[in-house]
């Protein structure tokens, strides 16, 4: 009798669909795992930004109020106590993939039509704009992240 050394087709086809379906579920897992570093980095990014405007504030730099500007698709920290789109010292942060939900209805006061501000009061630290800051990965909208501002300043993440 003949022995036939090798592998049948069969079994390599099976051996193939194996990698694939392993393969398969470890990119999916590999993309969410992504996707939510991209969120919490962001939701990190903004956190700083809205601490460096409370710092500034509080140390009364240029003798101002500072804030932080939302908008769907970026931030932006300004000295003032009123944003204006035009000042040449803003300074914009644009988000990749991320967006702040809904930011006009984010927080109790100081809504406008283009947004919201988190505007912290020199010396104090202090805001008006307490609420909850909403950010979303846009291609999978179930991860979130959140950023609670309170009235005395404290930023929770």
């Amino acid at each position: 009798m003949i022995k036939h050394r090798g592998f049948s087709i069969i079994e390599v086809l099976v051996v193939i669909a194996i990698l694939g379906i392993i393969s398969y579920f470890g990119f999916t897992t590999y993309q969410h795992w992504r996707y939510y570093q991209q969120l919490v980095t962001s939701k990190e990014n903004l956190a700083s930004v809205l601490y460096r405007a409370q710092q500034l504030a509080t140390a009364a730099a240029g003798g101002k109020d500072w804030g932080v500007h939302l908008e769907e698709n970026s931030y932006t920290l300004f000295a003032s106590s009123t944003y204006d789109s035009l000042d040449p010292t803003n300074k914009i942060w644009y988000l990749d993939k991320v967006a702040v939900f809904r930011p006009t209805s984010t927080f109790a006061k100081d809504l406008s039509l283009r947004g919201a501000d988190v505007i912290f009061g020199k010396f104090t630290g202090e805001t008006n704009n307490t609420g909850t800051i909403t950010l979303f990965f846009i291609p999978d909208n179930n991860q979130i992240q959140e950023i609670k501002i309170e009235a005395s300043g404290l930023i929770d993440l």
